[in-house]
C-alpha cells in the first residue's frame, strides 16, 4: 500500500494498540497483527458491533466495504458528490 500512502504493517506496540479497541482484537493471529492493525488505523477497516471477527470469513460486502474506503483515501473516487 506504499504508493497509497496508506500503512502497510505497523509494528507490534501500534497494532496491538489498534486492535485493543475490539473485543476479539486478542484473537488476530500473531502473523497478521501488523497489517490488520495498519488496516484498522488507516481506517480501511472499522469492525462490526461485534468486533473484527478475525476467525469469520470476510464478505464480499465487507470487502466492498474496505475496497470503497482504500479509494476514497487515495481520492480515486469521492462518494459524496456520486449523485
Amino acid at each position: 500500500m506504499k504508493w497509497t500512502g496508506l500503512y502497510a504493517s505497523v509494528n507490534r506496540a501500534e497494532a496491538e494498540s489498534a486492535l485493543a479497541s475490539f473485543t476479539d482484537g486478542s484473537a488476530v493471529d500473531a502473523w497478521a497483527k501488523p497489517t490488520v492493525g495498519a488496516a484498522v488505523k488507516s481506517g480501511l477497516v472499522k469492525g462490526s458491533d461485534i468486533g473484527l471477527k478475525p476467525t469469520s470469513p470476510i464478505t464480499s460486502a465487507e470487502t466492498a466495504a474496505i475496497v470503497q474506503r482504500m479509494l476514497e483515501k487515495i481520492q480515486l473516487i469521492d462518494v459524496r458528490n456520486s449523485k
